[in-house]
């Protein structure tokens, strides 16, 4: 009996020094919060602005001590969470703004990647704050980060890609999916970038490194290109997606399709003046630079 006396003694003093830090721990998560807010709601006016001066405003974003985010907006005193009172773009603006902060957190804490992969970061937001979006990207690139930014809208990559190329900070790429004829997705450049190449070519007419890449790209541009028309498993350009189709063989089988004009798509004139095009010819110099161009920059 003695001996759990003193051992329950013991106890109430460990537990003097340990309840301290719980509160050290809520210290630390409301500091946290108030870091975290600051910067949210820094990137989320620098994405979002409202449609009305009568929108609810953040009030507290960061984490619980659960590991939950917790954004608060509201006016005139009163809050409540965000999730139940902001629209859906507000909310994405919000969250974006949070993951942007907590980025930055993490990385002059503990270091990290600075490596970001966002998928329609655009989506809910209208046209004016997608342009604010593809500006706060470009600053976060300015600073560091490494953006891989995946999108449906053509508009919006445009504009994105408008923003950071004075910097020269973006590439531009079309992504061409699996199909019959593609074993693995492919990307190409896009044709606003296949057009800079070019412009770049003939502007630098002598230099041999301009020349190359702009041939190579244009191949690689074609072959993604073409290999997209062999979608329809009924048309397939060969008989096995491992056949890694390149440009030859491809128009080659795109001409065969023309000639005995399987369906719509290749009763299209404009496939027909393509395949007929004299760069393509036989024995075409053209022909012969793009066969080259390829295994010269490989």
């Amino acid at each position: 009996m003695l001996k759990a006396i003193e051992d329950c003694t013991t106890a109430v003093a460990a537990l003097d020094e340990i309840i301290p830090i719980g509160d050290l721990a809520t210290v630390q998560v409301e500091g946290l919060q108030a870091r975290l807010h600051n910067r949210a709601e820094y990137w989320r006016n620098a994405i979002y602005q409202n449609a009305t001066t009568l929108s609810p405003k953040p009030h507290r974003t960061g984490l619980t001590p659960q590991g939950a985010i917790a954004i608060q907006v509201g006016r005139d005193g009163v809050n409540a969470p965000a999730q139940h009172v902001s629209n859906a773009s507000a909310l994405r603006a919000s969250l974006l703004g949070f993951y942007f902060a907590f980025r930055e957190h993490v990385l002059e804490t503990n270091g990290g990647l600075s490596l970001m992969i966002l998928d329609d970061p655009q989506d809910l937001l209208d046209y004016d704050n997608r342009a604010r979006l593809a500006r706060a990207l470009d600053q976060l690139a300015e600073g560091g980060a490494q953006i891989l930014a995946t999108t449906y809208d053509r508009s919006f990559g445009r504009t994105l890609v408008a923003e950071a190329r004075g910097a020269n900070r973006v590439e531009h790429r079309a992504v061409h999916p699996v199909n019959a004829s593609r074993a693995t997705l492919e990307t190409s450049l896009a044709i606003e970038d296949l057009d800079r190449k070019r412009n770049e070519f003939v502007s630098n007419a002598d230099s041999a490194f301009h020349a190359q890449d702009y041939a190579n790209q244009a191949r690689i541009f074609l072959e993604t290109r073409l290999g997209d028309l062999f979608d329809d498993p009924a048309y397939p350009a060969f008989s096995a997606p491992t056949d890694a189709p390149t440009l030859m063989p491809l128009l080659g089988r795109l001409r065969s399709l023309i000639t005995a004009r399987s369906n719509e798509l290749f009763r299209s004139p404009v496939l027909s003046r393509f395949c007929d095009d004299p760069a393509l010819a036989d024995g075409a110099e053209p022909r012969r630079v793009l066969n080259e161009a390829h295994q010269t920059c490989l």
